[in-house]
Order: C-alpha cells, then structure tokens, then sequence
C-alpha cells in the first residue's frame, strides 16, 4: 500500500530524529570515554584547597582570665569604643583558624599571657583581613606592656591603610601610614630589640626600621612586650572613618602565629 505525501514525510522526520538521538548519544559516550582516559578536563569546577599557613595555628582552649593558657580572650568593658566591650564570644576557633569578629556592640581580643614577655624577639602573623570599612580598626598584631605603657602597632585604619605606629611609655614617639596596601591575606611580623630597634615586616618586604634617631626625642620602648589580636571601632572620625555599624559581623581571620 502506498503512503501519501504526508505519511512518508512524517516517517522520514521520525527516523531523522531517531538518527539525532543516537547520535547525540554516541557523542556523550565518547565523551565519556575521553574523561575516563584523562584526555579532556572534567567541566565540574576545579576546587583550590586553602593555602597552608607556614605558621603554627593558635591553640585551644581559649577561656577568659585564664592566664595559664599561651592565650586569653579579653572580657571587659572598653570605655575607648562608646559602649562596645571586649566579648570572648567573638574570638573562637574554626578548625586551625582563628575567627575575630566585630559585630553590633561587641568587639574581640585575644592577648598573650604574661610569661610570652620578651624584650627582644620576633612576633609573626599570618591573616586574612575583614573588608576594609570605616571606623574600624584591625590590628592582627601589636605589642605591649601594660606597666610601662610601650606598644607597637601594626594597624589597618578603616578605609585609610596601615598604620605603624612605636609608643614609649604611652605617648607616640614615631608612626608611619602605608595608603596603598592592599587588603586580603599578608604575612606580618615586628622584630623589636628594646632600646634599639623595631623592624616592621609585611610579605617579606621590610617596611621600615625604626631606632632611637629617629623618633621624637630619642625617646624609645625598653620594656618587654606581649602580643595582642583584635578589632573594634573608633570613636575618632577623623583618624579612621566614621563608624556605620558592623551589620551582619565583620570578621579578621589568622591562620597562623610565631614568637621566636
């Protein structure tokens, strides 16, 4: 029986479509094949793992006032940041990181004990920094003495880059701003020797060094110092940005620290 016009042109569509499909098919076969065999890059995104800190993490447990541990979270008001205070809450450990958060009305600190005093050492971190924003203040790193007051600073001011800074008996007898740094992950360090030099370091470039000729006075730290990690927000428009609030958190992250 012969087909009309119309039925064969039906058929003659069906079987082009059967032909495509099996095409196709064959195509996703030998694509197949070629991945198996290594020959082409599967297209699922290729995931970067983290990159190692050549620093060791710090370490648990950390517990207010407990100052037998390497380490303590500060808990206490600050009458420097209009109402915020120093919570433990915000400092805590997510696997070998450690997270330092700023959020509404709480700030974070975490500090050495008493006996990591040195008066002449190197002090290193490892840190990826919370986006730059206005009025807060990250400083992955600084040293002090809480009975002579000498301090050094390293310090990314709001919107306004690094700030070094060297403090003898609580006054600032030297300071440096660095406009153009780049925020992100840096690898930091300070090299003090008291009463002689401070070296500041970021990615293995030196900064700058700084001896009693060059700061006001002669004037110089000579005591031993601690570490200090923290963030918060500062009341001094004119130095770091007017504070808008931390919304949601904003989170400081080390991934690894070093005294030596």
């Amino acid at each position: 029986m012969a087909l009309s016009e119309s039925q064969a042109r039906a058929l003659r569509l069906k079987r082009a479509d059967r032909v495509g499909d099996i095409a196709n098919a064959q195509a996703d076969i030998d694509a197949i094949d070629r991945e198996l065999a290594g020959q082409i890059t599967p297209t699922d995104p290729v995931v970067t793992p983290p990159k190692a800190s050549v620093l060791p993490p710090i370490a648990g447990p950390l517990t207010p006032n407990a100052w037998s541990n390497p380490w303590t979270p500060s808990d206490w008001d600050e009458p420097k940041m209009n109402g915020y205070r120093w919570s433990p809450n915000n400092v805590f450990l997510d696997g070998t990181d450690l997270k330092v958060r700023l959020t509404e009305k709480n700030s974070a600190q975490i500090q050495q004990t008493g006996a990591a005093r040195s008066a002449k050492g190197r002090w290193e971190v490892d840190v990826t920094l919370a986006a730059p924003t206005p009025g807060m203040i990250q400083a992955p790193l600084w040293t002090y003495n809480n009975e002579t007051r000498d301090e050094l600073d390293f310090e990314w001011v709001g919107t306004n880059g690094l700030h070094l800074t060297v403090y003898a008996k609580g006054v600032a007898v030297w300071s440096k701003t660095i406009a153009n740094v780049k925020d992100g992950r840096h690898h930091i360090a300070v090299e003090y020797e008291a009463g002689k030099s401070v070296i500041f370091i970021m990615d293995g470039v030196e900064l700058d060094r700084v001896t009693p000729a060059q700061t006001k006075g002669g004037a110089f730290p000579t005591s031993p110092m601690k570490a200090y990690i923290e963030v918060w927000p500062s009341l001094s428009e004119g130095w770091a940005g007017k504070w808008q609030g931390a919304g949601s958190g904003l989170t400081m992250t080390v991934h690894g620290f070093k005294q030596s």
